[in-house]
């Protein structure tokens, strides 16, 4: 399938809805196409389980979503973050536009630069107040970083067997090691 951009404009969201679904992920940052293959075993292992400890341990009026899940803040803006804790209400919608509670990025070799860089500084624009990192290599690492001042500091990291407790969006405690288990 051919696709015809026009040379030199920014890519919009609308553009994106045109794209071929091929595996790969297409996100948009400022208007400038990412695109990366489709994540491994080991990296959907890990999301899978943080998908079904957060599921289990969310509150009322919140719902959480595994990726592929577009959050477009703007037009110009597509990020898809691995799991996102949002308000429930956006689960009615094509995609979501109101500031996630949570995001969520496993690392994985083809995205790691842009989610310890570029991923981090559009959720921090965005207003996305907590951002979760998981290094899936062993032994795997969670760190939490907290939206202050317009900037994300790290609140928390557990590695391995170490509990990580989080209170927000909700109370919840994670094992990273635990991720890996199938």
């Amino acid at each position: 399938m051919a696709l015809a951009m026009p040379a030199g404009s920014p890519l919009t969201y609308d553009d994106l809805q045109r794209f071929p679904d091929d595996g790969r992920r297409y996100e948009l940052m400022d208007g400038t196409l990412i695109v990366t293959p489709a994540p491994g075993v080991p990296h959907q292992v890990v999301v899978a389980a943080l998908y079904r400890i957060l599921f289990a341990a969310r509150r009322e009026g919140t719902a959480v979503l595994p990726a592929p899940v577009d959050f477009v803040p703007d037009p110009a803006t597509v990020l898809e973050p691995d799991v996102l804790v949002v308000d429930a209400e956006e689960v009615d919608q094509a995609c979501v536009t109101r500031t996630p509670l949570l995001v969520v990025e496993v690392l994985s070799p083809s995205t790691r630069a842009q989610d310890l860089g570029s991923k981090p500084l559009a959720y921090a624009e965005a207003g996305v107040p907590a951002y979760w990192v998981v290094d899936p290599e062993p032994p795997v690492e969670l760190s939490a970083f907290r939206l202050e001042g317009g900037e994300y500091h790290l609140v928390s990291r557990a590695a391995g067997e170490e509990r990580f407790e989080a209170v927000d969006p909700f109370p919840v405690t994670i094992v990273p090691e635990a991720l890996l288990e199938v």
